[in-house]
C-alpha cells in the first residue's frame, strides 16, 4: 500500500483524520503502465510504499527460493535478505506468499516485513506470519493456524492486521490474534490483500477470480472490474501520481510478471485537496 503515513502496530493510524482533506470529483485519467518480470520465477505478494524514492518502493517475495526484494517502479531488483537464511528453516516450496511492509517512521528503509507462510502440504504443517527488520533479521514467527487457513495476503490498516486464507479474510490485533472472519461473498479464494489509507478499503485478488474486487472494512464488495484470466498471487496499491490518477500493482504467476494497472476505483481529488493528501504520504 502507499503508506507513507502509516506506523509501526505500536503507533496507532486512525483513517477518519485523513476524511476532512478528501474533496473528490469525478474526471478520468490515463498514464503509462511499467510491466517487467520479477526476479524469481515463482512471484508471490508485492507490496508498495511511498517512502520519499523517486516512484516508491516495490516489496517482493518469491514462493520459491524465499528471497524478499526491493524494486524499483521501472523494474530494478535488489535483493535484501532470503527467509529461509533467515529462520534456518528450508523447505521445498512455500517460503512465503503475501508481504506487508510497516514503515516505523523513520525513513524510506526503516520498517517491518510481514510475510505470510501458508502450509500447502509441506512440512511444517503450519501457516505462519513471521517478522523481520529491513536487513532481514528475524524478529518473530506467529503461528496463525487455528486463526486462518492457508494465509496467503496480509495487510495493515494502521490499527490491525489483515490475513486472506483460503476461504476467509480474518481481522488480527498486531499479535495475529483472532478479532473477526469473513467469508468472501463468492465463497472461496480469498487470494491477494492490501490497504489503502486514503479510502480505508480493502484490495483483493481473489485466486482463479479474472477481477480485482475493493471491498469494505466488514468485507462487503464496494467495486469489482474484470482483469484478465490470469492467476494473481500479489496486489498493491500504488501511488497517487497526481490527483487525477493512481496505479496499482499486481504480481502475475501465470504470466511471472509484476504488472501496474489502472485503479478503476480510484476517484479523483478535487485541486483544494491536493496538497494535504500528498502531505499524508511524506
Amino acid at each position: 500500500m502507499a503508506r507513507g503515513l502509516m506506523k509501526h502496530p505500536s503507533l496507532l493510524f486512525v483513517p477518519s483524520l485523513i476524511a476532512f482533506a478528501l474533496l473528490l470529483i469525478p474526471f478520468a485519467a490515463t498514464a503509462d503502465h511499467a510491466s517487467f518480470p520479477p526476479p524469481g520465477t515463482h512471484p508471490q505478494g508485492v507490496d508498495f510504499v511511498d517512502d520519499g524514492a523517486v516512484g516508491g518502493t516495490l516489496y517482493h517475495v518469491d514462493n520459491y527460493t524465499g528471497d524478499v526484494y526491493s524494486i524499483t517502479p521501472g523494474g530494478t531488483a535488489t535483493l535484501l535478505f532470503n527467509i529461509a537464511e533467515q529462520t534456518g528453516e528450508q523447505y521445498t516450496y512455500y517460503h512465503g506468499t503475501g508481504i506487508c511492509f510497516v514503515p516505523s517512521g523513520g525513513g524510506g528503509q526503516t520498517g517491518t516485513f510481514y510475510v505470510t507462510r501458508p502450509d500447502r502440504g509441506a512440512s511444517p504443517y503450519t501457516d505462519y506470519v513471521r517478522s523481520f527488520d529491513y536487513d532481514g533479521t528475524h524478529l518473530n514467527t506467529w503461528d496463525v493456524s487455528a486463526v486462518c487457513d492457508r494465509p496467503r495476503g496480509i495487510a495493515w490498516d494502521g490499527t490491525h492486521f489483515w490475513l486472506s486464507g483460503d476461504a476467509e479474510y480474518v481481522k488480527c490485533d498486531t499479535d495475529f490474534g483472532l478479532i473477526e472472519t469473513y467469508v468472501p461473498p463468492w465463497g472461496t479464494g480469498s487470494g491477494a490483500l492490501d490497504f489503502d489509507p486514503v479510502t480505508g478499503l480493502l484490495y483483493s485478488a481473489p485466486l482463479s477470480w479474472s477481477y480485482i474486487t475493493v471491498l469494505d472494512l466488514e468485507c462487503n464488495v464496494v467495486r469489482q472490474w474484470y482483469l484478465n484470466d490470469n492467476y494473481r498471487v500479489g496486489v498493491a496499491v500504488g501511488r497517487v501520481t497526481d490527483r487525477g490518477a493512481r496505479s496499482i500493482w499486481i504480481s502475475d504467476s501465470s504470466s511471472i510478471l509484476i504488472e501496474e494497472t489502472e485503479d478503476v476505483h480510484y476517484t479523483p481529488i478535487e485541486a483544494a485537496s491536493w496538497s494535504a493528501v500528498k502531505a499524508l504520504f511524506r
